[in-house]
């Protein structure tokens, strides 16, 4: 059964100390929104970044009994209604503390849905395919920042996680070694400013092996792959203009040569930039 949590004998862990198995999901997002507000009380004095990632919507779905059967979207809404509902939580504990001018809070996504598991592993909306794909379904995830200051806007440039960290040091007017290669670029002027993205470019990979590159409004997919499927390697490479065709569609690189050289041009001086580091998991006992 699939909600009957403890058929799953996965550990709960705090500070590389295993605290229960198996763990009751069932409850497990109401524990992570209440250990989030601890920690907020815990160095309210203080500067403080907490990284809250909520184990779901991942698979097998989980609501706790306050939730369950509650939304109109199934299983999969109420546990999307329960990530809400702690999100706000740790939002009004922010404002009771009075932190709420001098914190950011950002809200994203690592990847898109998965829809093998159909109902269970979410929509992509108009996005071709889904999680574990180089589609804009599997890589483009939506992103809310919130706190004082933040221009209240809609933003369609790009943007990556990769950019959260300069970003962040920008905003805490903390400066980095020159000698260090970021991938990410400053979006504070996007936020604060009313200005614009500087990121032109985004590649694509699967494992280290790059599958599609984008570069302004323009993507190009160069290697393609689903769940289960053969990986598929297009000569010349597909192209898509994702600023009037989202969905990637419609396929215009039999119209725009020139422009697929340009970009690849592009891909060349990007790989050539790339300075590999070890293999983590290699190096794993």
């Amino acid at each position: 059964d699939e909600l009957n949590s403890k058929s799953y004998n996965v550990p709960l862990i705090e500070n590389f100390k295993i605290i229960e198995r198996p763990a009751d999901q069932t409850t497990i997002t109401k524990r992570f929104s209440k250990k989030v507000i601890e920690l907020v009380h815990q160095y309210k004095e203080d500067n403080f970044f907490i990284y809250l990632a909520h184990s779901l919507p991942h698979i097998p779905l989980y609501a706790s009994v306050e939730f369950l059967g509650k939304s109109k979207r199934g299983l999969y809404g109420d546990v999307i209604e329960e990530i809400d509902f702690g999100v706000g939580q740790i939002l009004t504990e922010l404002k009771k503390l009075k932190l709420e001018k001098n914190t950011i809070v950002v809200f994203t996504s690592d990847n898109g849905p998965w829809l093998t598991y159909k109902t269970h592993g979410g929509s992509a909306g108009l996005l071709r395919n889904g999680k574990g794909t180089t589609w804009e379904g599997g890589m483009r995830v939506p992103a809310i920042f919130w706190g004082a200051g933040i221009v209240s806007k809609s933003v369609n440039e790009m943007g990556s996680t990769l950019d959260l960290y300069p970003t962040f040091m920008s905003i805490s007017n903390i400066s980095y070694k020159d000698d260090n290669k970021l991938d990410g670029v400053d979006l504070s002027e996007v936020l604060f400013n009313n200005g614009s993205s500087t990121r032109e470019i985004m590649p694509f990979y699967n494992g280290s092996e790059l599958y599609a590159f984008r570069y302004k409004n323009y993507k190009l997919h160069l290697k393609t792959s689903s769940w289960f499927s053969k990986v598929e390697t297009h000569d010349p490479p597909m192209l898509f203009d994702l600023e009037i065709d989202p969905s990637e569609k419609y396929n215009i690189s039999e119209d725009n040569p020139e422009k697929i050289n340009e970009i690849l041009k592009i891909v060349k001086i990007h790989k050539e930039k790339i300075v590999y580091g070890d293999d983590q998991l290699e190096s794993r006992d």
